[in-house]
């Protein structure tokens, strides 16, 4: 238990709040959840199309805008991720990621609440309850944001492996280009190194 608690508390690794790392999470996020709204049409939005004839070609553009204002949320977070760490007394650790990535999910779920309500009214849609709507948001934007999420994570760790072993490769080689003669044995294991001179 007192593993689990001492990770808890460790300082995220610097890649997660890189700007650059910041900007591809925001980007990949937007393309992810306009093809996910689309495809998975959440909130019973499909029944906007059936009831009221929307066009797919409008559902994409409106999917796009709902997505650039959640985008516009998640984008003023990570700018204020971004900075917080740069004042000397705050970090961001391992549970200060997690609880921010929640507040997002929650505000997000919030505000999809919000359009889904103002939404059903002018469309007269069945599901009018907020906490169910509320319910439905949390569970679709989970997925819409908790999966790319993920996978960029995933990314900037293997990103930042990689460099980590090419930079300990290329010292590798470094040493073994130097002044070094190499004794090896029969199964070319190294045995001895001697200074050429």
């Amino acid at each position: 238990m007192f593993e689990y608690t001492s990770i808890l508390f460790k300082k995220t690794p610097r890649y997660l709040l890189e700007k650059r790392n910041l900007i591809t999470m925001v980007l990949f996020v937007s393309i992810f959840a306009v093809i996910f709204i689309n495809i998975y049409k959440p909130f019973g939005s499909d029944q906007w199309v059936n009831q009221q004839g929307i066009t797919s070609t409008k559902y994409l553009l409106g999917s796009t805008l709902l997505v650039s204002v959640g985008m516009t949320v998640v984008a003023i977070s990570r700018i204020i991720m971004y900075r917080y760490p740069r004042v000397p007394e705050h970090s961001v650790t391992y549970l200060k990621y997690a609880i921010w990535v929640f507040v997002e999910l929650l505000l997000l779920s919030g505000a999809f609440t919000v359009l889904a309500l103002i939404v059903s009214k002018h469309l007269n849609l069945s599901e009018s309850d907020p906490l169910a709507i509320y319910k439905n948001a949390m569970e679709n934007t989970f997925f819409i944001i908790g999966i790319p999420y993920f996978f960029c994570i995933l990314y900037f760790s293997y990103q930042e492996r990689s460099a980590k072993l090419k930079e300990l490769m290329d010292e590798n080689i470094g040493f073994k280009s130097s002044n070094l003669i190499s004794i090896r044995d029969a199964r070319g294991i190294l045995q001895l190194s001697v200074a050429k001179e």
